[in-house]
């Protein structure tokens, strides 16, 4: 058949597919130059075409794709305006950069489909006609995904897919699971997989096995639908725990690599199987440890030149027990020599009436002995002793030998005292007693000012190494306050104010005294109401009381004696 003439013109065609740009330059081209398809090769589906039926058309003389994602490949299908539907092209994009087509020759007034292809997707666009005069009419611009089949037009997608349901655990084992769930509807939907909301898998099938997992442990394992719209569902979670692990390995290879007179060290290999989570080791049938994470242990504390039975299990996740690997090893022989004098000897505990010392172990040392003040004060088999029949505010000389059959250590000495004891330093607070007034110190009644002060002065004696509380009575009156102070050797160490309230306790930040200090309690009064407070005096305590008044009211009076004392009660600490 005759075929008409194409007048010559040259004309950039752009054929824009969604995000994928097709561009094409077109010219006239003689029929005789027509080329044929190849046959194809083994495998690849191709459509011969036989341009020479066309009477006009054009040939484009350059293909490229832009923009085309890693790994995409091109194909361009004729949908109508072509003999049959043949495919006229199919290119390989192994980047996103462009790539050049072979020339293929495209009838005026066909319409034809781009289809992208990426890991199993296809998509189609529907795209455009080409016109006498190059140019490009647009027949639609929607993108359209759907899966390849034979029929025309290709179903599209256009909603994203609703969540897998039915989604159930069928079968586990120690290292596996399988999830069954039901299909979702839609074309092209296939379905990711995930372990603790990490994918590991993507599938078609409605069923998977999660492998590889551990033995007795819990898994959170979960499915999402996945469409060409390259959406995905919600995750639909189902939790699981594995099957327990079976009893590992038991433990091989056990060798002894050091021994002394009192221990031994045991290495093996470590136990295979799945869940091993570590081991116990037994001495002479004793548990000696459990829960070891390292494939070795020193056995301690064993007797010398003596053959031991040393066992070692392995334990899983699932509380699971090896089987018991053994093996016997005698410890070094006994050492002749006497034990070294303990070192480290330290007060670990005390009390007002015993104190506790501790000190490190002393290798070949069967026991050891405890000394008071040079006196052996008790034996003891573990570097510990507490040593009783002490009392507060004395100070001890210590000592602990070690001993075995061959002799006893020199001693290791420390000096200790029990905790501190309350002491009293002045107690004179009999029950017959008499009032001394006091003036109150009350601005609003001229005649009570200034307030009066009274004070008792005693020498610190022995044991005494504090001052922290003083009682002293004065009346009630909740108008007045009691200014107390104490001083040692004439400087004032401590202050406290108290409202008068019959028996009243000051109380101080300790004050370091020492024996044959002056020690002076004084206590001083101001008021919002009222003129007189009273103090009294009471027994023959020693030391010396005074008192100072200058108000006008109160007579003035003032003195100091030795008896009788300051109704009130001084005490601390002797230690």
């Amino acid at each position: 058949m005759a075929r008409p003439h194409v007048s010559a013109r040259s004309t950039l065609l752009a054929i824009l597919l969604g995000g994928v740009a097709f561009i094409s330059t077109a010219g006239p081209i003689a029929a005789a130059h027509i080329p044929r398809m190849i046959a194809p090769k083994p495998g690849e589906k191709v459509f011969h075409s036989n341009y020479q039926e066309y009477t006009t058309y054009d040939r484009f003389t350059e293909f490229k794709a832009t923009g085309l994602p890693s790994g995409a490949t091109v194909t361009l299908r004729c949908a109508t305006g072509c003999h049959g539907s043949e495919v006229l092209r199919v290119g390989s994009s192994g980047t996103a950069s462009a790539r050049t087509f072979l020339s293929v020759a495209i009838p005026i007034g066909a319409k034809f489909v781009g289809e992208v292809r990426r890991r199993g997707w296809i998509g189609y666009y529907r795209l455009f006609t080409v016109k006498q005069n190059h140019k490009v009419a647009t027949i639609g611009k929607r993108k359209c995904l759907a899966l390849h089949g034979p029929d025309h037009p290709y179903p599209c997608v256009t909603t994203p897919p609703s969540a897998p349901t039915g989604v159930a655990v069928v079968q586990t084992t120690a290292t596996s699971a399988t999830v069954h769930w039901t299909a979702v509807g839609g074309t092209g939907t296939r379905y990711f997989v995930y372990v603790n909301k990490t994918q590991v898998a993507d599938t078609r099938k409605t069923i998977y096995t999660f492998r590889k997992l551990q033995c007795a442990e819990p898994y959170t394992l979960s499915v999402a639908a996945h469409n060409m719209l390259e959406s995905t569902s919600d995750h639909v979670p189902n939790s699981v725990t594995t099957a327990a692990c079976p009893p590992p390995a038991k433990p091989k290879h056990l060798r002894i690599t050091r021994r002394t007179a009192s221990s031994m060290t045991l290495k093996w290999r470590p136990s295979h199987g799945m869940g091993v989570t570590g081991y116990s080791v037994f001495a002479d049938g004793s548990n000696a440890a459990s829960g070891l994470k390292t494939a070795r242990y020193t056995f301690k504390g064993l007797t010398c030149g003596v053959k031991h039975t040393l066992d070692v299990q392995a334990t899983n996740r699932s509380n699971v027990s090896s089987s018991v690997a053994s093996m016997s090893g005698k410890t070094a022989g006994c050492s002749t020599a006497v034990p070294a004098a303990p070192r480290g000897l330290a007060v670990t505990a005390k009390t007002t009436s015993s104190i506790t010392v501790s000190w490190q172990p002393v290798p070949g040392a069967t026991g050891y002995r405890a000394f008071k003040d040079g006196h052996l004060a008790g034996q003891a088999t573990k570097p510990t002793f507490v040593f009783t029949g002490v009392s507060c505010g004395n100070t001890y000389k210590l000592a602990v030998t070690a001993h075995n059959k061959h002799g006893s250590s020199s001693k290791a000495p420390t000096t200790a005292a029990p905790s501190a004891c309350r002491v009293t330093v002045y107690n004179n607070y009999g029950s017959t007693s008499d009032g001394i007034p006091m003036c109150r110190g009350n601005p609003s009644f001229p005649n009570s000012m200034p307030g009066g002060t009274a004070s008792q002065t005693i020498t610190v004696p022995s044991g005494v190494t504090s001052i922290d509380t003083v009682l002293v009575q004065i009346d009630p009156a909740s108008t007045v306050t009691a200014h107390a102070s104490l001083w040692v050797n004439g400087v004032e160490r401590a202050a406290a104010d108290e409202t008068a309230a019959g028996d009243n306790t000051f109380s101080f930040s300790p004050v370091a005294v020492h024996q044959g200090d002056s020690l002076r309690f004084s206590v001083s009064f101001t008021a919002t109401y009222g003129q007189i407070i009273t103090v009294y005096e009471v027994g023959n305590p020693g030391g010396t009381f005074s008192v100072q008044n200058s108000c006008p009211n109160d007579n003035n009076e003032n003195f100091s004696k030795s008896s009788p004392g300051l109704r009130a009660v001084i005490s601390g600490w002797n230690g």
